[in-house]
């Protein structure tokens, strides 16, 4: 019978190794990524605990990065690579937006993809990275990433701004490249319309006087009657959003996806 019991317990050990071994590899739920040690367990488990609620709600994920050797690369290559590279993503278009905190550059940047591009604009990425700064530069970085969580939150439960757009890297709009090609196009449409008129040859006009009857018709009366009066009105919709404020600036990264983001320092 002792026999029997010290193999079950063996065999118990032998499979509990096993199972740690292989369920991290695609279990794994971590979504903070702590190489600069800059969060206690304790800090890092209520973070946890927020973004897990976040991601669950919005379908939309989350990851926080502390590094302090950034390898030659800047932060906004650090990040979008980071989070190619380490499962982050939600869907085929892998929805979501990465902190990271460089300490090496002192720099702070925010990195969003899919879905995440649309809900956080520049304005809003901004806006994120200005909360943040006070606690960051204080070496409050538990409450640096609260704050960014909070101000996350907000903005899901806000939606995508009515306003917002997508422009792609390198595009630039000129008020003076537009002007020229408007008057470009007008001079080419002028001269178009001037040879097709040329090409035809109009004849002379008759009068539509030509054509009347003066003697035809007589008014013996005239009499102007009032039939009712009607009034339209039309609600006139009121929009809170700006016309500036929608931009997502979006760049490719290493591996080919499209990347939001933003980044100041601290």
């Amino acid at each position: 019978m002792r026999k029997v019991t010290l193999s079950s317990i063996k065999l118990m050990v032998f499979l509990s190794l096993l199972v740690s071994c292989i369920f991290p590899m695609y279990g794994a739920t971590t979504k903070i990524f702590d190489q600069a040690n800059l969060l206690s367990s304790s800090e890092k488990a209520t973070l946890q605990t927020q973004m897990d609620e976040l991601i669950n709600t919005y379908e939309i994920d989350i990851g926080i990065v502390t590094t302090d050797s950034m390898n030659g690369k800047s932060s906004r290559t650090y990040a979008n690579d980071f989070y190619d590279q380490n499962g982050l993503g939600i869907g085929q278009d892998y929805s979501g937006l990465l902190l990271l905190i460089n300490m090496e550059d002192r720099e702070v940047y925010i990195s969003t993809c899919g879905e995440g591009i649309r809900y956080f604009t520049d304005a809003r990425i901004d806006s994120i990275l200005d909360a943040m700064t006070s606690s960051l530069a204080n070496q409050n970085y538990s409450a640096a990433c609260t704050t960014f969580l909070s101000k996350v939150e907000s903005n899901l439960i806000s939606g995508i701004p009515s306003n917002q757009y997508t422009e792609p890297e390198g595009f630039k709009f000129s008020w003076s490249s537009t002007l020229l090609y408007l008057v470009i196009s007008v001079i080419i449409s002028f001269i178009i319309c001037l040879c097709v008129s040329k090409s035809y040859k109009r004849p002379t006009s008759i009068s539509g006087q030509a054509y009347l009857n003066h003697g035809s018709v007589h008014f013996t009366r005239k009499e102007d009657t009032f039939l009712g009066r009607h009034i339209s009105k039309r609600k006139k919709e009121s929009s809170n959003n700006s016309s500036s404020g929608g931009r997502s600036s979006t760049h490719t990264s290493s591996s080919g996806r499209s990347h939001g983001g933003g980044g100041k320092s601290f």
